[in-house]
This record gives structure tokens, sequence and C-alpha cells, in this order.
């Protein structure tokens, strides 16, 4: 797959929840630091020239990236054009999440610019080939 704004594009997909050596809850001084630097980040982007963000959909970090280009069109006006693209590798992907995550899972979905599904059902390689998708390869 090749992206016709493929030079404009970044790709979010990381840790999930229980690989961070801290708690992901909003009380926690660590939490709130890597908000921060995954917006400074994301502003660095921005800047770049960066308008187009495929979000792996995952629990932690994928969902944190995204939750933070929703703030980010908020803040400024001319961030209102950055577009959200959920590439979610099968439709059921949060059904087996914990309600927190399902409910920002789902939060992300009705509010992204896009919903891609690379797969029909779970398998072995779903997430392997959701993270080629995004790649363009």
């Amino acid at each position: 797959m090749e992206y016709e704004y493929k030079n404009q594009t970044c790709c979010f997909s990381g840790y999930r929840p229980e690989k961070f050596s801290f708690s992901l809850v909003v009380d926690n001084p660590q939490y709130q630091q890597l908000k921060s630097d995954i917006h400074k980040a994301i502003a660095c982007a921005i800047l770049d020239g960066f308008q187009f963000f495929l979000c792996g959909m995952a629990r932690g970090f994928d969902i944190l990236c995204g939750e933070t280009i929703l703030e980010m069109r908020e803040e400024r006006k001319e961030w209102r054009d950055l577009q959200l693209i959920a590439v979610i590798p099968f439709p059921e992907h949060s059904e087996n999440c914990s309600e927190e995550w399902r409910l920002r899972h789902v939060a992300l979905e009705v509010r992204s610019d896009e919903l891609i599904y690379t797969g029909e059902d779970y398998h072995s390689n779903c997430y392997f080939e959701r993270n080629r998708y995004m790649m363009g390869l």
C-alpha cells in the first residue's frame, strides 16, 4: 500500500500498559511526563510537515498518541486539519480489553477521520500485517 501523502504521515504503535515501568493513571507524575513528551514529539512532527497520523489502536502508547492528536486539534486553529486514521487489525480488536481501554478505543474510533481494518479476524500475524500496512509496505 502506497499512501498519497506518505512523506506527511506519522505512525503510532508501541508499548502496552503492562510494559511500562509505571502505571498509566492520571495522577501519576511519570504518566503526566509521558503525555507531555508525546505532545512535544507530535508538535515537532507537525512543524516538520506531518499532517496524517496513523494509530495502531492498541491499548497503551497507541491510544495515548491518538488521544493526543485529538486534544491538539482542539488546542490550535491551525492544527484542526490534522488527520487521525485508526488502523485496526480486525473489527473485534477492542472486545477483550478492560472496560477503560475498550471505551477509550471506541471514543477514538468515533472521532477518527477514517477507520481502516487490515484484517477480518484475529490470527497470529494480524498485528504484523497492521504494522506493515501503516509503514506502507
